[in-house]
Parts: structure tokens; C-alpha cells; sequence
């Protein structure tokens, strides 16, 4: 009888047409979740971006959603060296649970070399996202996958090779209809330039707005500094140059605000300030309500990673 093992997919391999792609699974056993560890991507891959890894923390609260497989001892050696394990990753036995309380104990991979400055590929994300959503996982854990940063992988030939099982006759993204792909939003947003307009029109709306006043209270006086990184920022977060990154270095936008008293009324004001930044800049209908909608992403995490902090 062949022996059979258990893993806990909560990267790329968690979407069921990339593993399935990659090795025979024996068996799907839906969503389980792994306690005690945090979903980052800060692996460094060897072709030179980011890939997910199971930080550990110890921390309860935290938690790291997934889909567990049954695959054969065989499949498994074969997924191993494909994940790079002892080359960048390491195998580990942890117990992740299911929601009817239900306990297994199932490899992982983790990371051993991690690079913080790193981003992944946009297919890369494009699988983990795909795996999230179709094992339904909370929409909480969804956006905040969604809000990650990722970045065009100049190698276009893999991007449509990796993202062919998800399209019957891949094609490269076109930046008129497919925002959120290599620089469409960057190029939709009028560049830096534009980027610069509507980052200058989004604090002028701060300092004017009485709904606004408890969260410019949380910027110095000057906020010369604060324009500059949102600035940095979304250019990045848009699929362009990752301007923030050279100045400051990495940012979680969430743990980045954490130290402040975030209430969901601050969240709603600074949504505010920017849906009226939005509408005062040439963009297309279609792109400023895609914009409001995937900025609304970071600003509920910010919210929430302050409200379980208390």
C-alpha cells in the first residue's frame, strides 16, 4: 500500500489547478488553519522574487489559512524538490485544525532565506489569490492577500506559462481593461505625475475637511514627509517604480499604523479625502471606482489590525 502524506498548502500551492499541475493529489480536505505563525512574502526565490513563507511568531492571534492535501510519499519527494527544500525552504510538521475542530498534523514549508526587499511576481500572487478564493477563505485574509505588493515578471513568457491553467487562451494583460496587472493602474493614474496630483489633492482635502481633523492630527504639522510617501507608495502599490522602497525600505501598511488609535469613523474620513481626490482627477469612470475600490483593501486591514491590537 503506498504511503500517504498530509500538506498544508498556504502559498502557491494552495490553488488546486497549480498543484495539480505539479503533482498527483490523492485527496482535497478543504480549509484548515495553522496557529501561531503569519503569512509573509519574503522568501527569496531564485528567480528573484518573493514567495510565501510560515513565519513563526508564537502569537496566537496570529493565523495562516490554507487548504490541506493528501498526496503519496512519491508525489511528495517530487513537490519537495520542486518547492526547493533544503535550497531555500525547509520541511516542517505542524497541527492545523479545521472549523469543526478537527486536528491534523501536516508539513509545511518554511523559509531559510529570506530577503525583506523582495516582492513577488504578479502570477505568483495571481495562484495564491486564486487559491484563497476558491476555498473561500475569510474575506479578511482574502484583501489582505490582495493588498500585497507584487510586481511584473519581465519574463513575460513565464508570466503567460504560469498563468495558462487559469484561461483556456492566455493572453498578456492589456492596461485599458485589466487594472492591478503590470503598470495598467500606474499608467491609468497618469504616472507619477498624476500619482503626485492625486496624493497633494487627497492631504489638501485633509487639512480641509472637519470630518478629517482626528487623522491629521496623527501627522506632524508638516506633512511635506507624509506626501512623499504616500506618493512613493502608491506608485508602487500601482505596478510602477517602487519609489518607496528605495527611500524608506519595506512597509506593511498595517503595522506601519499600528501605533495609532485607528476607529472606523478615521477609516471612513480618510476614505472620504480620497473618494473626493479620485473624482477631481481625468480619470475614467471605470478606473476611479477600481481605484476607491482596491484602496478601500488597506484602509479596512489598517482598521482591523488596530482593533485586534487593543
Amino acid at each position: 500500500m503506498t504511503k500517504s502524506v498530509y500538506s498544508f498548502a498556504y502559498g502557491s500551492n494552495m490553488s488546486p489547478k497549480r498543484l495539480s499541475a505539479r503533482v498527483t493529489v490523492i485527496e482535497s480536505l478543504g480549509v484548515y488553519h495553522l496557529s501561531g505563525y503569519q503569512l509573509r512574502f519574503h522568501k527569496a526565490g531564485d528567480d528573484g522574487s518573493a514567495k510565501c513563507d510560515a513565519y513563526y511568531t508564537g502569537d496566537t492571534q496570529d493565523v495562516i489559512w490554507g487548504s490541506l492535501y493528501k498526496l503519496s510519499a512519491d508525489d511528495k519527494a517530487t513537490l519537495d524538490k520542486i518547492e526547493g527544500v533544503g535550497n531555500g525552504y525547509e520541511e516542517k510538521l505542524v497541527e492545523v485544525s479545521n472549523s469543526a475542530g478537527e486536528t491534523v498534523n501536516a508539513c509545511i514549508y518554511v523559509a531559510t532565506r529570506i530577503d525583506e526587499n523582495m516582492v513577488p511576481y504578479d502570477w505568483y500572487k495571481t495562484h495564491v489569490v486564486s487559491g484563497a478564493e476558491h476555498f473561500q477563505l475569510p474575506r479578511h485574509y482574502i484583501e489582505t492577500i490582495h493588498a500585497i505588493e507584487a510586481q511584473p515578471d519581465p519574463h513575460r513568457g513565464r508570466y503567460l506559462q504560469e498563468t495558462a491553467i487559469y484561461s483556456r487562451h492566455p493572453v498578456l494583460p492589456q492596461e485599458d481593461d485589466n487594472y492591478g496587472t503590470l503598470d495598467a493602474s500606474f499608467k491609468a493614474a497618469g504616472g507619477e505625475e498624476g500619482v503626485k496630483k492625486l496624493v497633494n489633492d487627497f492631504y489638501d482635502n485633509m487639512e480641509a475637511l472637519a470630518e478629517a481633523r482626528n487623522i491629521l492630527n496623527m501627522h506632524p504639522k508638516d506633512l511635506s514627509a507624509s506626501r512623499d510617501k504616500l506618493f512613493r507608495f502608491l506608485c508602487g502599490w500601482l505596478g510602477g517604480p517602487r519609489l518607496y522602497r528605495e527611500k524608506y525600505g519595506p512597509i506593511s501598511i498595517p503595522m506601519a499604523h499600528k501605533q495609532f488609535k485607528v476607529t472606523e469613523s478615521d477609516r471612513d474620513a480618510w476614505m472620504l479625502c480620497m473618494e473626493k481626490a479620485i473624482a477631481d482627477q481625468p480619470y475614467t469612470p471605470k478606473f476611479k471606482r477600481y481605484l476607491y475600490e482596491q484602496l478601500m483593501v488597506p484602509a479596512n486591514r489598517v482598521h482591523q489590525v488596530n482593533v485586534a491590537a487593543k
